[in-house]
């Protein structure tokens, strides 16, 4: 069998990376180990462009969020399913200052189209502290990733264009026009393995750093909130339950959820919500976290044909529409990278 492209791992990377490359009509052929807890099958799916602890805008905003929008709209008709979700988020203020300040932020042309203020909302006062009021960002909502990825997955079947098995490089021939794998003959191979490069001989020497997650699943009582919540954790409404998280944890293990972890996300959510809850889940993940907070995207520095999409992290779903169609445009047309997420900017990390 001999195809353009064989991309390891069917996570977000690999999945999107594929769908853009089918769109520039390249045979493709996806091995995935169809491991049953990854980051992106259990991964809230929030897009968020007010981020962080101090609230900025976050990297790229500005290219990010309306090119996500029409690309998962774009990928809902071509899958034919319903994952994208665009919902406000909803911040409470801490104090008067807080106010004062966003207030003046809302005037400032690089935010005043992410965020709306409001002083009070009766719903969101019945669950929430929220006494000084707060804003709600625009332009964010949450994709459903796992529904996606099995659509994916349900696609690429009926393609014959997946396979579900491990692909260690120990099982690679890598030559210098051609990768050969088992039966298979590509062009190129794209390593998308997520937390699982840290196992990958070719690209270890990278420092993506695997972190743990762990959310909750709660039921709090008499919730109709359809926005999102962010206070410290983010408070999800999905189906008929809400999702709390996240944690973030370098040092772990093993992927079994914690006590310390369910601990530290109820006494989050304590903090802001009024009302009674009841947790009915708790679920863990890793993802892939770079030293940077930067995707890494690129060439190894010894082989031609060999690949990496990575490093996509916490903000994965902002990230992945944008840099899927980036990867793509370098491995088809050999437009360049941009430098923040390329590669060679480890360069000096490979011996």
């Amino acid at each position: 069998m001999e195809v353009d492209y064989l991309v390891v791992g069917q996570g977000l990377a690999g999945s999107l990376l594929s769908y853009n490359l089918l769109k520039e009509n390249k045979s493709v052929l996806i091995v995935d180990s169809n491991e049953e807890i990854t980051s992106s099958k259990i991964a809230a799916g929030i897009y968020n462009p007010i981020t962080g602890r101090r609230l900025v805008k976050t990297w790229l905003a500005d290219s990010l969020f309306p090119f996500l929008d029409t690309f998962y709209s774009d990928l809902e008709s071509f899958l034919g399913t319903t994952f994208l979700h665009k919902k406000a988020m909803f911040r409470p203020f801490d104090s008067i200052s807080d106010q004062n300040y966003w207030y003046g932020q809302s005037s400032d042309e690089a935010f005043k189209s992410y965020i709306r203020l409001v002083e009070t909302d009766q719903e969101i006062l019945k669950h929430y502290h929220a006494p000084y009021g707060g804003f709600y960002t625009e332009l964010s909502g949450y994709v459903q990733v796992k529904l996606m990825l099995e659509s994916f997955d349900t696609y690429f079947q009926q393609q014959g264009m997946i396979l579900q098995e491990n692909c260690s490089v120990e099982n690679l021939t890598i030559l210098e026009d051609k990768i050969n794998f088992k039966n298979i003959s590509a062009k190129a191979i794209i390593f998308c393995e997520g937390h699982n490069n840290k196992d990958n001989e070719l690209f270890k020497y990278l420092p993506i750093e695997p972190t743990k997650g762990q959310i909750l699943d709660v039921k709090i009582d008499n919730y109709q909130i359809e926005s999102i919540v962010n206070k410290r954790v983010f408070i999800l409404p999905e189906s008929n339950y809400q999702r709390i998280g996240s944690t973030y944890e370098r040092d772990f293990d093993d992927l079994l959820p914690t006590e310390e972890a369910r601990n530290d996300l109820s006494a989050k959510l304590e903090a802001v919500l009024k009302s009674q809850y009841k947790i009915i889940n708790q679920r863990t993940a890793v993802r892939p976290t770079t030293v940077d907070r930067r995707p890494i995207l690129g060439k190894h520095p010894l082989y031609s044909n060999v690949f990496i999409f990575n490093g996509l992290g916490t903000k994965g779903v902002s990230l992945a529409p944008y840099f899927s169609l980036q990867m793509a445009n370098f491995l088809i047309h050999h437009k360049p990278l941009m430098p923040e997420v390329d590669i060679r900017r480890f360069d000096y990390l490979y011996h």
